[in-house]
Formats: structure tokens, sequence, C-alpha cells
């Protein structure tokens, strides 16, 4: 199995730029090619992994597209890398949704030594499974951190209505792996192979579909897979409550201020460019509390170190920091003079969990505390309540 390139997906903003100049002569195939899994994945962008911290965003990869291409010619690798900003802005609108997963991932991990599908579940994250795609698919991500999006579907649909396993434990299983796994992304594309997230709309993997789109790199039998895929049925969850008992005030100025930066928004210095009223930056360590591997842990600390020098710079901040604990923030807000925190808005997820000890952290400083949100996202989250299509309607109207 030929692996892509280590330097591809070096932490750094410098790395994701190289990547998607190397893919832009492709764009205009992508649309005929993207479904193909080949060794490598040229087909495809493989910029996920950046997109993932936000080193490079998606407004910026649209707008270098556009640059190059026209809107025709470029509108399915558009809607591909929209696919992402939709999967933020729905569960930002739905936050329980992220809340019920990992509870039941919890609850099923635990119950797993005891439960009738133990083996099966042993032998799929082992990759030792009868089937040999699925055992090449576990290896690959495994290994590089990365799998092609239609292998991600197939891999998804065997686990669920071929080995009839928890999808809740597949998800997770993801997550702690791909480098590019994010809550919203991972979370929601299993929900919809499951027939969760559009109701009664689920997704089956072929052994025809999945021999044509591999190049005959692998031939599962139809027997050897689900003939069809029931979908699944849950009891509704009621909204969860925020991260904060109430929305912070909007920020309107930088002056005096301490700008508090999550570990998903890794790239904030192309809107807050040299910024003088910011008296410190404080860079908040990414949460890794899932069991997330180590490629998956190195990629987040690295990009964050990346991240932290480029900041400083754009704001000219005299201090900026890595926050590692909720012990750190109070040490710098003491220090540093400001007079208010701007937190830029973090993501549904782990990292969602510093919004609460920014905050508490404000209070106790007697500091006013305000939140910061990319214009790109507050355009198009609102649009993110029903299917892609109709957001990409609305999209297409408000940023193309």
């Amino acid at each position: 199995m030929q692996a892509p390139p280590p330097q591809l997906w070096s932490p750094s903003r410098a790395a994701a730029l190289e990547a998607l100049e190397a893919f832009l002569p492709r764009v205009p195939r992508y649309a005929f090619e993207r479904n193909f899994d080949r060794p490598g994945h040229a087909e495809v962008s493989r910029i996920s992994p950046f997109l993932r911290r936000r080193l490079i965003t998606e407004e910026e990869v649209c707008q270098r597209v556009l640059a190059r291409y026209s809107f025709a010619d470029s509108e399915k690798f558009l809607q591909e890398v929209c696919w992402r900003t939709y999967w933020k802005g729905y569960l930002a609108s739905q936050p329980e949704l992220w809340s019920s997963f990992r509870s039941g991932a919890e609850r099923l991990e635990e119950e797993s030594s005891a439960a009738p599908w133990r083996a099966r579940y042993e032998a799929a994250i082992a990759g030792s499974t009868s089937l040999s795609c699925f055992n090449d698919w576990v290896a690959e991500l495994k290994q590089t951190g990365y799998l092609h999006n239609h292998a991600r579907m197939w891999f998804a649909s065997t686990w669920i209505f071929t080995m009839k396993l928890p999808w809740e434990l597949g998800a997770l299983f993801m997550y702690r792996h791909l480098l590019d796994g994010d809550p919203a992304s991972n979370t929601l594309s299993w929900r919809w192979v499951a027939g969760l997230h559009t109701r009664g709309k689920s997704y089956l993997a072929r052994a025809d579909n999945i021999s044509k789109y591999s190049d005959g790199r692998w031939t599962p039998k139809e027997s050897e897979l689900a003939s069809e895929a029931t979908a699944l049925t849950e009891t509704p969850t009621t909204s969860a409550t925020r991260n904060l008992p109430k929305e912070l005030p909007r920020a309107t100025s930088a002056e005096d201020s301490i700008l508090v930066i999550p570990a998903d928004d890794l790239s904030l210095e192309l809107s807050l460019e040299a910024v003088p009223g910011i008296k410190a930056v404080a860079l908040l360590a990414p949460v890794l509390e899932m069991g997330e591997s180590p490629l998956v842990r190195t990629f987040a600390e690295q990009a964050c170190s990346d991240a932290l020098s480029r900041l400083q710079t754009a704001t000219r901040a005299p201090r900026a920091a890595m926050i590692t604990s909720s012990e750190g923030l109070p040490c710098l807000l003491a220090s540093s003079g400001a007079t208010s925190v701007i937190l830029v808005t973090p993501g549904v997820g782990p990292d969602g969990r510093w919004q609460e000890t920014v905050t508490a952290a404000c209070a106790d400083a007697e500091l006013r505390a305000f939140q910061w949100r990319r214009p790109w996202d507050e355009t198009l989250f609102p649009l993110a309540r029903r299917g892609f299509f109709p957001f990409w309607q609305g999209a297409k109207a408000k940023v193309f």
C-alpha cells in the first residue's frame, strides 16, 4: 500500500498552502475523478487535515480556486470544501448530537467486554476480519491518519450493516485516528451513513462499487456485504445546554484586549492582521481526551506551535502563550494589563470545553469577555439547518 508523502501533512500553514497549490491543476477534473480510491489519492486534494485545524480555511481555499477557474468548472470541488462548513454549522445548531454521541460511545465501550458483538468489534478495530478490503482500510487509517472519502463511506456501511456493530464505536474509532476527524464532519457523516441524519435514508456499500472505484484493488463478493441498509432509528434528543449559560456579546474592537484562540482555528492572522490594540495572544491547547492516536496528537500539538508564532507576528502582541491548563489563563490575564478578552468561538466538541474556562477566568479577573466568529461562519452557519443542498443554494447566493 502506498502511503501519501509524509511531508504532505506536515502540521504547518506553509505545508497547507503547498498542498493546495499542488492540487489546483486537477480541480477541473475533480468532479470526474474524486470517487476513485487509488494509491496516493492524487485525485483528491488531501487538504482536509489542514482544514480540520484551519491552518488553511474553507473561505481561503474557495477564493484561491475561483481566482483560477470559473464557478462552473470548479463547483463540485467548492461543494466538497463547503461540506465541512455545513457539518460545523449543523452541529453548532444541534450540539446535543455531539453530547449524545460521546455518552453513547463511552457507554458502549464500557459494555463491550460483555456484549454479544465483542469478537466482531475486536476483529474490526484490529483489521483482522474476513474482509480484506476492510482490513486494508483499517491499516491505512492507522498508518497514515487518512482515508479517501469513498473508503470512509464503505468502511462505515460495512461496520454498521455488514458487521452489525454500533455506529458510535465506529465513529469513535475513526475520530481517534483521522488527522482531519473533527467532531462535526466525522460524527454527522457516520450518522448520515446510518440513516440518522436524513431520516430513512442510509448508505449501502456494494461490491461492484468498491471494485469499480478502487480499480479492482478490492473485489469483495456480493455475499460478503450486507444486501440492504435499513436505516437506524433513535430516540430524539432534547436540546442540550450550550457551553455558555448565555452567549457572549460580539467584539467590536481589539483595543487593550487579550485574544484567546482555540486549537481549531489556527490561521486567524488572516482576519486580524497587525491589530495594534491586542495586549496578548493566548492559544488554547487542543483538548485530546478521547484516546486520539499519537499521529493525531502530534499533528494537533505541532500545528498549534506553528500557529502561535504567526499570530504573535501578525497581531504585534507583546506576549503570546500556549495555555495548556485552566491555571495558565488567569496568570496571563493578571499580567497583561488588558481590560477585556476576545474569545474566538470554538466549535462544538472537546475544544468547546475551553469556553466555560475562559468565561470563568474573565469573571474572576473582573475583565469583560467578548466573542468573535469568522464572517464566513456567521454567514453560512445559519443556513445549515436542513440538508446540504438547501444549504448549498443559500451559500451560492451569499458567498459565491
